[in-house]
C-alpha cells in the first residue's frame, strides 16, 4: 500500500470513528424519544482532564529499557481521579506502593483502581514510609501536552537556543467553581493555580521564574467578589511578567471569569528557532516529534 493510501485510510477511519460516535448518540435519542425514558446527561470533561490518549497514529511506539521496577506513592483521588489518570497501575517498570486521600472512601477506591493494599490518610502520613525519600513530583496536566513535549524535546536538543521570551495561558471559565476539599477552590486568586500556564516555561527549560509583576482584574462574578470567598479575592483573571532564571522574559495568564474558548496554551522563542504549532527556525536537521505511545 502506497503511503498516500494509507494517510486516506487513516484519515478515513479517524472520520468514521468520530461519525460512528455522532450517529451512535443520534440513536439513542431517538430511541428515548420513542421510549418515554429518559437518560441522564453526562456532564462534559473537566477542562484540562479530556481523554487524548486513544489515539495512537502520532506517538511513537515505547520500548522498555530495563526491568527496573520504580516504586511510588499516590496522592489525591478528588473531582478530577488525578491520581490515578497517568496509569501507573498499568505500567510493567511501576509498583504503586501507597495511596493516600483526605476523604476515607476516596482512599479507599484509590487504593482498588490501583491495586495497591498499603493507604494513609494524609499526604503527611505518606510520606513517612519508606517509599518514600527520592523525588516529589506534581504531575501537572500541560507538562503532558503533546506542543509542550516538542518544545522540550527540542529545547533539549538545542534547536531553540536560549529562550528570550515565553508564554502561556490557562483560561478556564468558572460561573460556579468545581466542586473542591473544603471549597479551597471557590474565589481561588488566579495566580494562586499558575502551574497550567507556568509549564510553557518552567517544564519546557528546566529553569525558574527570578522577578515577577503581576496585575489583576476585578471579576463582576459573585464567588469571586472579596466577601464570597475566603481568600478576600476581587480578581478573576491575573497577568503576570516574570523574569526567567535565564535572563529571558515571560508573559503568563490565569483567567478564571473571561467566556470563550478555553485553554491550557503556550509559545516560545530562542536565538535559533521559536515553538508556536510547529518550529520555525535555524535548523533543519530536526528530532522525530513524537511522544512515547
Amino acid at each position: 500500500m502506497k503511503e498516500n493510501d494509507e494517510n486516506q485510510l487513516l484519515n478515513r477511519r479517524r472520520f468514521l470513528k468520530i461519525s460512528g460516535m455522532g450517529a451512535g448518540a443520534a440513536i439513542l435519542g431517538v430511541q428515548h424519544a420513542f421510549s418515554g425514558t429518559r437518560q441522564a446527561v453526562t456532564p462534559p470533561p473537566i477542562q484540562g482532564f479530556e481523554d487524548t490518549g486513544n489515539d495512537q497514529t502520532g506517538s511513537a511506539v515505547w520500548r522498555s529499557v530495563s526491568d527496573r521496577k520504580i516504586r511510588v506513592g499516590l496522592i489525591g483521588y478528588g473531582v478530577c481521579k488525578f491520581a490515578a489518570a497517568f496509569g501507573f497501575q498499568n505500567h510493567p517498570n511501576v509498583e504503586v506502593v501507597a495511596v493516600s486521600d483526605l476523604i476515607p472512601e476516596r482512599c479507599a477506591e484509590l487504593a482498588k483502581v490501583t491495586n495497591c493494599k498499603k493507604t494513609y490518610p494524609s499526604l503527611e502520613e505518606l510520606i513517612k514510609d519508606d517509599a518514600t525519600g527520592l523525588t516529589y513530583m506534581m504531575f501537572e496536566t500541560s507538562m503532558f501536552h503533546e506542543s509542550l513535549y516538542f518544545m522540550r524535546t527540542l529545547y533539549n536538543k538545542g534547536h531553540l537556543g536560549e529562550i528570550v521570551y515565553s508564554e502561556g495561558e490557562y483560561y478556564h471559565y468558572f460561573e460556579t467553581p468545581l466542586d473542591s476539599f473544603n471549597e479551597w477552590r471557590v474565589g481561588l486568586p488566579p495566580q494562586f493555580y499558575p502551574t497550567h500556564s507556568n509549564a510553557y516555561h518552567i517544564c519546557v527549560t528546566g529553569g525558574s521564574f527570578t522577578e515577577v509583576s503581576c496585575f489583576g482584574f476585578t471579576s463582576i462574578l459573585d464567588h469571586l467578589k472579596p466577601e464570597n470567598n475566603r481568600y478576600n479575592n476581587p480578581f478573576g483573571t491575573e497577568v503576570a511578567l516574570f523574569r526567567t532564571s535565564e535572563g529571558g522574559t515571560s508573559r503568563m495568564v490565569v483567567s478564571w471569569d473571561t467566556p470563550g474558548f478555553g485553554a491550557e496554551a503556550g509559545r516560545v522563542r530562542g536565538t535559533r528557532g521559536s515553538f508556536y504549532n510547529s518550529y520555525q527556525g535555524l535548523d533543519t536537521d530536526l528530532p522525530e516529534l513524537f511522544r512515547p505511545g
